[in-house]
């Protein structure tokens, strides 16, 4: 038995409630994506996301569609994932030729110095008598381990000597994927058929106010019973809370 329920599951088990046929499949759908988007966004609602992306020649792979925050990328080593690191210094511009065609950037030429502190110089890394003062940290060299998220060309990209041609992405999704079989949690299902059914009332022409306020109240009473079981508050953890704020002080 599956932790999550999916969508399309969702949407077919209140036409089958309902008693409509699948001609309103599509309009259930839509209205079921949008509340999951706003209950992400707004509420402790995740869909964490899992995909194998493919990284070109020049380093660089594309973001799915529903990609909203990562939360981890790394390379596959057996059955572990081996982390990398973001770095936001990255160019996002690409390397273009004469030609117009994407090329290779140089190697990337360190920082470095054309003289070495003599030991006789009053540096502030020396004193007078020669004698180290320490503050001389090695840099990490250089990093074909990195990337950066480049939200406005909806792609990630690598080091250019990256090595690997795919790369696991974990992101968190933003609930508009491109299929209905997107897992949703359990807790969430009532409230989004009550929001199915309060879109498909206040979008009928020959439905009365006193109807939408009804599928109104209906959906935001699903909504704050959602709200109140995924709070972790406990009994418990509320009387640690009170606990901590108060501290054994010595009187005078």
């Amino acid at each position: 038995m599956s932790a999550y329920t999916s969508l399309d599951h969702i949407v077919k088990s209140l036409l089958l409630k309902k008693g409509y046929p699948l001609h309103f499949y599509v309009r259930y759908l839509v209205s079921g994506r949008d509340i999951i988007q706003e209950m992400i966004f707004d509420d402790k609602l995740k869909a964490p996301n899992t995909i194998l992306l493919e990284v070109d020649a020049n380093g660089s792979a594309p973001l799915p569609c529903d990609f909203v925050d990562v939360a981890q990328v790394g390379v596959r080593a057996g059955q572990l994932i081996h982390p990398l690191v973001q770095r936001n210094s990255i160019n996002p511009l690409p390397n273009r030729g004469e030609l117009g065609a994407v090329e290779p950037y140089p190697d990337n030429i360190p920082v470095s110095y054309n003289y070495l502190p003599n030991i006789f110089w009053a540096t502030s890394y020396f004193n007078d008598y020669g004698e180290t003062r320490g503050r001389q940290n090695a840099g990490a060299g250089y990093e074909n381990d990195v990337y950066k998220i480049l939200r406005e060309q909806c792609r990630i990209q690598f080091s250019q000597n990256f090595a690997n041609t795919t790369v696991v992405l974990i992101y968190l999704s933003s609930g508009c994927g491109c299929c209905a079989s997107m897992g949703v949690h359990p807790y969430a299902r009532a409230t989004i058929e009550a929001y199915m059914n309060f879109d498909r009332v206040r979008n009928t022409r020959n439905s009365s106010a006193y109807d939408q306020r009804l599928a109104e109240q209906a959906y935001l009473s699903q909504r704050k019973i959602f709200r109140a079981r995924m709070n972790g508050l406990t009994p418990d953890l509320i009387q640690r809370l009170i606990q901590r704020s108060y501290y054994i002080a010595p009187k005078v």
